[in-house]
């Protein structure tokens, strides 16, 4: 793994000498990289447990998401991972963005107190990152299938709708 050798990188990429699992652990470090910065960067208000139980919120989740993800793929159809990990972070994670300020809009009101207060912070971390992970690898379990198994999903879809309907 190339850490700072830009050329040697561009090299390899040009050879296509780097792997799918190369690739996703730079997914994985570059992920984790930019969750923490993000997360020091915005000045958090936790102390102690509260600021490792934040921490670890914030990296088990977005690590186990990135693994997980690769590996259901793996299983899965083995199919186009960086296409598909791309665009489900950008549509869950303007989802996400957008559940999360109308939840605190709307906690914040009901509650009448200032949301950026250690514990609220805290609690809103956990959930918010645990639904991210459960959604992501679940919408990766979705796609990564492969097809026979989605159409024998079908399939049984449709019989058990029509034998439903001839009992009716």
């Amino acid at each position: 793994m190339t850490l700072f050798n830009l050329d040697k990188l561009e090299n390899q990429l040009r050879k296509d000498q780097v792997t799918d699992r190369q690739a996703m652990i730079y997914l994985l470090i570059n992920n984790l990289l930019y969750s923490l910065t993000i997360y020091f960067a915005t000045g958090q208000k936790a102390k102690g447990w509260m600021f490792w139980t934040e921490i670890l919120t914030v990296i088990l989740s977005n690590g186990l998401g990135v693994y997980y993800s690769y590996v259901i793929n793996k299983r899965g159809d083995n199919k186009d991972f960086f296409k598909r990990f791309q665009a489900i972070v950008f549509v869950l994670g303007l989802r996400l963005m957008v559940f999360v300020l109308l939840t605190m809009f709307v906690v914040g009101l009901l509650l009448n107190t200032p949301l950026d207060q250690p514990l609220p912070e805290m609690l809103f971390c956990i959930i918010f990152n645990s639904y991210f992970l459960i959604a992501f690898t679940a919408s990766f379990r979705r796609i990564s299938q492969p097809e026979d198994k989605v159409l024998l999903a079908e399939l049984a879809d449709s019989n058990g709708k029509e034998e439903v309907n001839e009992n009716d």
